[in-house]
């Protein structure tokens, strides 16, 4: 099943992109003028993909769960 992630719940979708993942470890050590380019970037980079009330971004995820059979 396919589903978008909305935006729509006080969530800036650069703001997540800065916070986590590969984005955020690759600019955690720039100074704050390439961070603002890089930004700026990704805000383009966005715009180009909206979504209703989304940012449609192609990609996948894996959700794992497990459990301790002795318990």
């Amino acid at each position: 099943m396919i589903r978008p992630v909305g935006h729509d719940h006080g969530f800036d979708a650069v703001k997540l992109a800065f916070e986590g993942g590969p984005l955020s470890r690759a600019l955690a050590d720039q100074p704050d003028d390439i961070r603002a380019r890089a930004s700026v970037a990704v805000r383009a980079a966005f715009a180009g993909l909206p979504g209703e009330r989304s940012v449609m971004i192609d990609g996948a995820v894996w959700i794992v769960m497990a459990r301790n059979p002795c318990n």
